[in-house]
């Protein structure tokens, strides 16, 4: 507006070309600094591990922050209206905020029982309607927490879990940390925004740190597409015979052995572990070596057979197929990724599709 209004009115350019193209040159190396994040298992240690009797507060601040992506003057202005109970849980309502964008989120689980035990310390006849007060040894005062306050708990969080450069965690950290786990979590774009009330994309861009489990989440994509593919005829999984067995598990419960794969169904033989007992041949060293039986219940939660298999798979006597409608890289992934042998010096798992 300024520019154009000077250019019409007096016909003079401000408009500075080779001052502008400079200043892009200058800043092609230019970093930003921003605040550091909390990864998700210090966040968890420090909820569950610091004592409520010195840090009952902090604590209420970090909830917030990360459940809600919390600037620190959204925190500082928040009243006990904007904070409702439905049954187990706490709604968080936020309006006024910087863009202008009304959000809400909900806290749930042991953390609405500490926003609870929170709430029962403060004293009645508190003069105003904020919702964090002060909170020393045990015990809330009328007085409210102020926004230098609030900048300053991640540090403090950070110094409790001896973090490096903890002058670093800033009054941003818990939003920034926030949008992180959020996205590690397999969040899109727009639940980014709507999370943090960003409008831009680019802007909620940058508040994605780069965290480790987010380094380890693509190292390991790039790992199971680069992994050399075994030229066995059997999926097998081999334990040294000097190395102690495999717990067995109760009669009850299923054990799974990884059997010949003549085609491209692979098949995966199930017995109770009552029944069968690892089978023995020599290995290429010319010791015995025993395929090991795997019980369900060692498989990584986050891989579940039964579940994977439930709606294509006929089961007969003590086998179960896995469907040719499975690529080859599916089963050798989720393989790789979830069987455990406790107990064994090496593992080998090896695939053969035709």
């Amino acid at each position: 507006m300024l520019k154009a209004t000077i250019q019409r009115n007096h016909n003079i350019s401000i408009e500075y070309p080779k001052v502008v193209a400079k200043l892009k040159i200058n800043s092609v190396y230019h970093r930003p600094k921003k605040a550091k994040i909390f990864e998700d298992v210090e966040i968890a240690e420090f909820l569950s591990e610091a004592d409520d009797l010195k840090y009952l507060a902090a604590k209420i601040i970090v909830i917030f922050g990360m459940f809600g992506a919390t600037r620190c003057i959204e925190l500082t202005k928040l009243e006990l209206r904007h904070i409702k109970q439905h049954g187990e849980v706490f709604v968080v309502e936020l309006d006024a905020t910087k863009t202008d964008v009304d959000r809400s989120f909900v806290i749930e689980g042991i953390y609405a029982e500490m926003v609870r035990k929170y709430l029962k310390l403060r004293v009645s006849s508190t003069p105003h309607q904020r919702f964090f007060v002060n909170y020393q040894k045990g015990i809330c005062t009328t007085q409210p927490i102020g926004k230098h306050k609030f900048a300053g708990t991640p540090k403090l969080v950070a110094d409790y879990l001896q973090l490096a450069e903890s002058k670093k965690y800033t009054g941003h950290s818990l939003r920034r940390s926030s949008a992180t786990l959020l996205v590690n979590g397999g969040a899109g774009m727009t639940g980014l925004k709507h999370h943090g009330g960003w409008k831009s994309s680019t802007v909620a861009e940058g508040y994605i740190g780069d965290s480790m489990a987010r380094k380890r989440k693509m190292g390991a994509v790039i790992s199971n597409a680069i992994a050399p593919k075994k030229s066995s005829s059997e999926i097998v999984t081999e334990c040294s015979a000097s190395s102690p067995k495999p717990s067995s598990s109760t009669a009850s419960s299923s054990i799974a052995t990884l059997a010949t794969a003549s085609s491209p169904i692979a098949s995966l033989a199930t017995a109770s572990s009552s029944t069968k007992s690892p089978s023995k041949h020599s290995g290429s060293g010319g010791g015995t070596t025993e395929t090991a039986l795997v019980p369900f219940d060692s498989i990584d939660n986050e891989i579940n057979f039964q579940e994977i298999l439930a709606e294509s798979v006929v089961p007969f006597d003590d086998t179960i197929q896995i469907p040719s409608t499975m690529s080859e890289s599916d089963i050798a992934s989720k393989m790789m990724r979830s069987i455990s042998m406790e107990g064994c010096k090496h593992f080998e798992i090896n695939f053969n599709f035709k």
